[in-house]
C-alpha cells in the first residue's frame, strides 16, 4: 500500500537539491520534494513564509495562524479560547473544515468613521477640559 500525502509547495516556486535548501528559507517543517521544489511537510502550511504544523478543528491552539482547515479556509477559522474553532458567522462541517452559517451571520463590522469621531471628539474634549483647568 501507497500512501501519498499532499504537500504545499510555496509559491513563488523555491527550487532546492537538498531538504537544507528549503529550510534556510521556510524554515524546519519544511522539505525538499522529488520535483526539487521547496514544499510545506504534510500536515504544515504556509505562514508568513515559514511552514506552521496544522491544528485542526478542536485541536489547542494559541494563535490563529495556527488553525488550518484548507486551501480557502483560513479566514473561517481562528484560535478562540486557546481552541481552533469556526469564527463567528461559520459553523463546522463534516468536522474539519468551517463553512458560512447563513442562520448565524457574523456581526457587522464596526463603521471606522464613528468609531474615529468619537476617539477625535474625545481628544479634543480632553485638551478642552485639560486648558480650562490650566486657566482656572
Amino acid at each position: 500500500i501507497k500512501t501519498i500525502f499532499s504537500v504545499l509547495v510555496a509559491k513563488p516556486r523555491i527550487t532546492c537539491v537538498k531538504r537544507h535548501d528549503c529550510q534556510s528559507i521556510l524554515g524546519v517543517k519544511s522539505m525538499c520534494t522529488k520535483s526539487s521544489y521547496c514544499a510545506c511537510k504534510p500536515f504544515h502550511h504556509l505562514h508568513h513564509g515559514q511552514c506552521v504544523k496544522n491544528r485542526d478543528l478542536h485541536d489547542i491552539c494559541d494563535h490563529d495562524h495556527q488553525c488550518y482547515c484548507g486551501a480557502g479556509c483560513e479566514d473561517k477559522i481562528a484560535c478562540i479560547e486557546r481552541n481552533c474553532s469556526c469564527r463567528p458567522g461559520h459553523k463546522p462541517y463534516r468536522s474539519r473544515r468551517c463553512i458560512y452559517d447563513p442562520a448565524n451571520p457574523p456581526p457587522p463590522p464596526a463603521n471606522t468613521s464613528s468609531i474615529l469621531y468619537n476617539l477625535i471628539s474625545s481628544i479634543v474634549l480632553t485638551a478642552l477640559t485639560t486648558t480650562m483647568v490650566k486657566i482656572l
